[in-house]
This record gives C-alpha cells, sequence and structure tokens, in this order.
C-alpha cells in the first residue's frame, strides 16, 4: 500500500485517486476502513472485560453497507465482498506486515 502520494487536501479531508475496481483493491480499501475506523462499543468502554469489540469491522455483515457496495460497483455481487472472518484476517497480515516494516526501520536507527 506505498503509493507515490497524489493526495488532494481540501479543507481537512483528503482525496486520494481510486484506483480500478478488483477484488484485492476493494479488500485492501476496506482493511483501511476498519482500521481508520475503529468504533468501539460504548457497554465496553465502561466494562471491565478485557476484550475490545469494534463496530467497524461488524460494518461488512450489514445488509445495506453489502447493497451499497453493489451499488457503487455494478458487476459486484454479494458473493464477491467478504465477510468479517477474511478482513479480520487481512486486518492482522496488513498489521503483521507493518510490525515487521517498523521493526527494520527501528533496527537501522
Amino acid at each position: 500500500m506505498h503509493a507515490e502520494d497524489t493526495s488532494i487536501h481540501n479543507a481537512n479531508v483528503t482525496i486520494r485517486p481510486v484506483p480500478p475496481y478488483s477484488p484485492q483493491a476493494f479488500l485492501d480499501y476496506l482493511v483501511r476502513f476498519i482500521v481508520s475506523d475503529d468504533q468501539v462499543y460504548p457497554f465496553i468502554l465502561y466494562s471491565f472485560m478485557p476484550s475490545h469489540i469494534f463496530q467497524s469491522i461488524r460494518i461488512i455483515e450489514c445488509p445495506e453497507f453489502r447493497e451499497m457496495c453493489m451499488v457503487l460497483c455494478a458487476t459486484l455481487e454479494d458473493a464477491q465482498i467478504p465477510h468479517r472472518d477474511k478482513v479480520r484476517e487481512s486486518v492482522i497480515s496488513c498489521w503483521q506486515q507493518n510490525f515487521e516494516e517498523l521493526k527494520l526501520d527501528l533496527s537501522v536507527c
């Protein structure tokens, strides 16, 4: 996900060029959304439960979200939209990759 920065900055909003649709590009952008929008359920904030439950990863199971994705890409079918398990695996994989890069960067210092 390291590409040349050709972002447009406008009133606190950064608009990046959008790549053409592909299943991998869709998954990559879905992971970016999930990671950047880590909304925690309010009841978890006030409990003593050690686990964290994030809302944003659950959005992928929302029928309205899935329908919106299909509206945005007319050729997309529901079966092509990854489910929560696949997205979670991708989030973890992305984190591991970035963590390894960080460790390499820090070992140089």
